[in-house]
């Protein structure tokens, strides 16, 4: 895998990022609570998930115009490498009172963790998935003798 294939694996991490932001913030517009009946960090009033997942889309726009040749693949590596990590920045800080509240009480999170760990986590893999990509050169065909 080199940078000019990158966006094949980078745009289904980031669509998986889409459907999980997508699922806490839908449920949280249509039910007006938060999904697994967990506390809802936000931002001057906007809910984390939000955020989530307006990361994760532009995550997907920036796969799309790579795939598509619009932009070259490196500065597509950079762009990726920059929302991920905002994304890993801002999910960790979203998380943290929650993460502090859990571990001074006896209350468990259904998924073990609070969900915006979770995006912290998938955050950082595509962070490491980017990093990576951006530090193998691109491969030019040679022409043929």
């Amino acid at each position: 895998m080199n940078q000019r294939t990158a966006p094949f694996l980078l745009l289904p991490l980031a669509l998986v990022g889409v459907v999980f932001s997508g699922y806490l913030s839908a449920r949280l517009y249509t039910t007006n609570s938060c999904a697994f009946e967990e506390p809802c960090p936000t931002l001057n009033g906007i809910p984390a998930c939000y955020f989530g997942l307006a990361f994760f889309l532009a995550l997907v726009v920036v796969q799309l115009v790579a795939l598509r040749g619009r932009v070259a693949s490196g500065h597509a590596l950079v762009a990726s490498a920059l929302l991920s990590g905002t994304g890993v920045t801002f999910a960790l800080f979203a998380s943290a009172t929650d993460l502090q509240a859990w571990w001074l009480s006896d209350k468990g999170y259904s998924l073990g963790l609070p969900t915006c760990f979770y995006g912290a986590i998938w955050f950082g893999v595509v962070l490491a998935a980017t990093v990576i990509m951006l530090g193998r050169p691109e491969r030019r065909l040679r022409p043929a003798s």
